[in-house]
């Protein structure tokens, strides 16, 4: 019994997840990043500390956007109308996901900096390596995922 639960809970949370990865733009931004920082990060050559403040930081942002977005479902639910304290939680919540955003591009600089990871993943870009072509290539589908055309809508 307990298992079945579980399960339906893990059910509940995708659903969530999906339905905000159906409805938001900036989610989908934010899991573009994701990828792109992880290419990057692979090319890199980066460590196993590096990569977990990195992992931190995703999940930082991901876990804001989700909130932002549950907390903009609610005051829809109460109202339509204006509402100033309403306005208010929605723009605190997405001030939330702005300092995370920042906090993590900051982090992330300091990592691909400190390592000396930049100097790799440029070299590596410049190349024509199977992984840059890769990266480069994926461009085109990422700005199509981030419109949201297609099943994404």
């Amino acid at each position: 019994m307990w298992l079945y639960k579980l399960g339906r809970s893990f059910r509940y949370a995708g659903r969530g997840f999906a339905h905000v990865l159906r409805r938001e733009r900036n989610l989908r931004i934010h899991l573009t990043a994701v990828f792109y920082v992880s290419w990057a990060g692979i090319l890199g050559r980066l460590g196993g500390a590096e990569w977990a403040l990195l992992w931190i930081c995703f999940a930082m942002v991901i876990g804001a956007e989700l909130f932002n977005t549950a907390i903009e479902t609610l005051g829809n639910a109460v109202t339509r109308e204006k509402n100033e304290t309403v306005g208010k939680a929605k723009d605190v919540a997405a001030g939330a996901v702005l300092v995370c955003a920042v906090g993590s591009v900051g982090a992330a600089a300091g990592i691909f900096g400190c390592t000396g990871a930049w100097k790799t993943v440029l070299r590596s870009l410049g190349s024509s390596t199977p992984l840059s072509v890769i990266a480069i290539a994926t461009v085109p589908a990422a700005i199509l995922f981030i419109r949201g055309r297609g099943t994404w809508k």
